[in-house]
């Protein structure tokens, strides 16, 4: 065998081996998602009633209120949360990591069954998208089947073009893989979308032959597929309501880095896999240059559609690596631009898989421990104390360790407030709150007024916030007489008021507040 013959056999064993290296440490890391856990605890529910709930059962803010964004996001996620309960009880966290690993190898193997152009471009473009996928979004949420059925629908529908295929066999998928989605993540909608613009752009094709239409039967089940798919998708729990949720201003969530803009998260949090996204972009583009006289609009408005975004947020840019590597690679595959391509673009994903691989090392450290939630990260051992010592009455707790509370206390103790933000005044008090703003002399703080408004018994919080900067809550309850810390262990506070209800916990645990803070 020739030196050049070897290379070209050996090279999709070195590409599969560098997905390996990227993905398996990052996929074995700890639970930290906050977001993970309610979803754990809703599926918890389901199965224990065997229905959907109509109200908030875990957070005690939110009782009665009944709106629509509140059942939206109690059910709209029911399949996905039911699905991770019950691997759950069949062998605990292992079983939610291999659940992971199934899903991401899931979208690589669809992505790698929609390859188009040449194959080593397309296999570099995939290694940088399992990178920038790994590396950004939690593995632990609904949102992932998303990127999945994403990557079927569009396989699906450009199946319906070509009269050679099984059409009946593909009409009948559209419809099942929208049906599963819609009752999986609300992403659907982007699912509905792109049927209505695959059907309108293949449409318009007739009317101007240049454009290359395809056949009328190819055309005929595609209106098919795509009809029935939105038909059965509003068959959820939430029908048509989701899409409106989806068209509000998303102002609680302004704080979070998956709905800031990709240059904003690049710019504010370091976030260098956008540079990666920034690749791709540049890619496409090219591509549209490269090919500008053969473009398919179907392919443009899909590409454009996507491509704005994810410009404006960070979580539609998976779907944009999905609309946009086959017909990059495909357009990058001349020539003219074949070889320089595949230098470029496996030069990117060697370079971005071994800085990631590196950073990706303290994630291993759990497999070795057995422990799949960092105890510094959330309030593991105060979940344990609060259960051993059987604390009641009304929570205060850290916005991020609502979820993780919910899944350890819930639905006995109610939170405060969680990763969902079912009410924004209340999202609004929590943050007033936790930054424990000085009042008018002779008045109240804030935080005091909203503790005595909710008759807050107790309060769990971090010493140290994710910036490594101390609560201001914390320090403005060391000060106060009217609150005692009764644990403290390692990045989590329980401060408990001092009443006649606590008095057995304060006489047994109180904690010295000038060992605390000299």
């Amino acid at each position: 065998m020739n030196k050049s013959r070897w290379i070209t056999k050996g090279t999709p064993y070195l590409y599969l081996a560098l997905m390996i290296i990227i993905a398996v440490p990052r996929l074995l890391r700890t639970f930290d998602d906050p977001d993970f856990f309610w979803h754990l605890k809703t599926g918890e529910w389901v199965w224990q009633n065997k229905t959907l709930p109509d109200n908030d059962p875990f957070a005690f803010t939110s009782e009665g209120r009944g709106s629509e964004r509140e059942h939206i996001i109690l059910s709209a996620y029911w399949l996905t949360q039911a699905l991770y309960y019950l691997l759950y009880t069949i062998s605990g966290f292992p079983a939610l990591v291999l659940l992971r690993f199934f899903i991401v190898s899931a979208i690589m193997a669809v992505m790698w069954i929609r390859k188009e152009g040449d194959r080593y471009i397309y296999a570099s473009f995939l290694l940088i998208f399992l990178t920038y996928m790994v590396v950004v979004y939690p593995q632990d949420r609904p949102h992932l089947f998303s990127f999945l059925f994403f990557a079927v629908l569009l396989w699906l529908l450009n199946k319906l073009k070509d009269t050679n295929n099984k059409p009946a066999f593909i009409i009948g998928m559209v419809p099942l893989t929208m049906l599963i989605w819609a009752n999986m993540h609300g992403g659907f909608i982007l699912g509905q979308v792109t049927i209505v613009l695959s059907c309108l752009a293949e449409g318009l094709k007739f009317l101007l032959p240049a454009l290359r239409p395809i056949t009328r039967e190819a055309f005929r089940n595609l209106l098919i597929a795509g009809i029935a798919g939105i038909i059965v998708s509003f068959v959820n729990p939430n029908a048509y309501l989701i899409l409106l949720e989806y068209l509000q201003p998303e102002s609680m969530m302004s704080h979070i880095i998956e709905y800031f803009s990709p240059h904003k998260a690049f710019l504010q949090y370091g976030e260098h896999a956008v540079i990666l996204y920034w690749i791709i972009i540049i890619a496409a583009l090219v591509a549209c240059v490269v090919n500008r006289k053969v473009v398919d609009i179907t392919d443009l408005g899909l590409l454009a559609g996507t491509g704005y975004l994810s410009l404006s947020s960070m979580r539609y840019v998976a779907f944009f690596f999905i609309a946009a590597l086959p017909f990059a690679a495909r357009s990058l595959s001349g020539e003219s631009v074949r070889k320089p391509g595949r230098i470029f673009f496996w030069s990117v994903a060697l370079i971005a898989g071994i800085y990631f691989t590196l950073n990706a090392r303290p994630f291993m450290t759990n497999v070795i421990s057995r422990s799949w939630v960092d105890t510094y990260s959330y309030p593991v051992e105060a979940a344990d104390f609060i259960i051993q010592n059987d604390m009641r009455g009304n929570m205060y707790n850290h916005y991020s360790w609502g979820g993780y509370l919910i899944w350890r206390l819930a639905p006995d103790r109610k939170v405060f407030i969680d990763g969902r933000t079912l009410d924004e005044d209340v999202f609004m008090q929590a943050r007033l709150i936790d930054s424990a703003r000085a009042a008018p002399q002779g008045e109240p703080p804030g935080w005091k007024m909203f503790f005595d408004y909710y008759d807050i018994n107790y309060v769990v919080i971090p010493f140290f916030q994710l910036r490594g900067e101390m609560l201001p809550l914390v320090y403005a309850l060391s000060k106060d007489n009217d609150w005692v810390p009764i644990f403290f262990r390692g990045n989590s506070f329980i401060f408990a008021r001092n009443s006649s209800q606590n008095s057995h916990l304060i006489n047994n645990f109180a904690i010295s507040k000038k060992m605390l803070f000299e």
